[in-house]
């Protein structure tokens, strides 16, 4: 009697059956007879991409012994596997269809526990990390291809905590920062941004400046519980200033921040002089502390020439115009009046 195995992601299945190809999706299931022994073919989703399974789950069919995966050639091996008390246990191996490593998982217990591996296609190391109880623990590493660093990130049991920085291929720094970890809080969803954050260009120079709090205290803590309750939301804790720099060092945008919301944003000509103005009162659509197309314009809005004369000048309510708009030539000459009511 033979055996048939499908092998479907994310869930290993032990069947009876003939060998069949179904379409779903663009992608084929294909089904193969299995060798007799623990050397068994199993039936494998074949993407058109040729990306495989990252994880295998409990199969209480399967007894203890060595498994392989191919493709549907039968020859092409793309995962080796160890099957223990009906889990996978210890390094599991996935290849591409040329024959060197994809990837490795250690697991333990049928979970995610100890080193994992990532490489290319020409098999040069593209990541590496380690798993605890199913979740990433500890540093985190990712690779350019000409060896290069391209990202560093610390986790906690899932959660991005510490230092973090990631990398131009020239080894010049991109984004470097850092998270907080709130710990066993009720309503926490990850790690947040806290402290200085900085942007590069490639050549070094400043992109982008950001401040956060410097920690996820109590206070912080009531309100991811609030957002989560009343708002759905996850939110963010940024204070002070945030500014942005063209490459040529010049100043080119502020965001200006109140209770770690966005209250203004100022743009700038690359002169220095302002460019635009605008104040913000709350926010819809869910919620986003930085992005000001989540903001309600309210107050003051003014708009400037290079030379820096006034442009317009105005009023708005609730996202809308309102009261008198007053529009002005490039010296300053009153040019035109219009009123608005904004809906209430």
């Amino acid at each position: 009697m033979r055996l048939i195995l499908i092998v479907i992601f994310f869930l290993p299945l032990l069947i009876r059956g003939q060998a069949s190809i179904t379409e779903v999706d663009d992608l084929e299931y294909l089904q193969y007879d299995t060798i007799i022994g623990k050397d068994t073919v199993w039936v494998y989703p074949y993407y058109f991409d040729n990306v495989h399974y990252q994880h295998l789950d409990i199969d209480s069919t399967l007894p203890d012994g060595q498994y392989n995966a191919y493709l549907d050639d039968s020859v092409t091996l793309l995962l080796k596997v160890r099957y223990q008390n009906y889990r996978p246990e210890g390094i599991v191996y996935y290849y591409n269809s040329n024959g060197k490593i994809k990837s490795t998982y250690s697991y333990k217990n049928g979970e995610w526990d100890g080193p994992y591996t990532y490489y290319n296609d020409m098999g040069e190391l593209t990541s590496i990390g380690n798993n605890k109880n199913g979740q990433r623990h500890g540093d985190s590493y990712e690779y350019w291809s000409n060896g290069q660093l391209r990202r560093l990130e610390h986790y906690v049991m899932g959660t991005a905590t510490g230092p973090y920085k990631r990398y131009y291929s020239n080894g010049q720094i991109e984004i470097e920062g850092k998270y907080d970890y709130a710990g066993e809080f009720k309503g926490y969803d990850g790690g947040y941004q806290v402290g200085k954050w900085c942007s590069y260009y490639e050549d070094g120079k400043i992109k982008e400046v950001e401040y956060y709090v410097d920690t996820i205290g109590i206070q912080e803590k009531i309100r991811i519980d609030e957002y989560r309750k009343t708002k759905n939301a996850r939110p963010e804790f940024p204070i002070n200033t945030a500014t942005t720099y063209d490459i040529f060092g010049n100043k080119t945008r502020e965001y200006v921040y109140k209770d770690f919301l966005l209250v203004r944003s100022i743009k700038y000509y690359a002169n220095g002089k302002e460019k635009e103005v605008i104040n913000y009162t709350d926010f819809h659509q869910g919620y986003c502390s930085r992005d000001p197309s989540y903001y309600i314009k309210g107050g003051a809005y003014n708009e400037y020439y290079e030379n820096g004369n006034k442009k317009i000048e105005g009023t708005y309510l609730n996202n809308e115009k309102d009261g008198e708009w007053k529009s002005y030539s490039d010296i300053g000459q009153l040019i035109k009046r219009e009123k608005y009511k904004a809906k209430k």
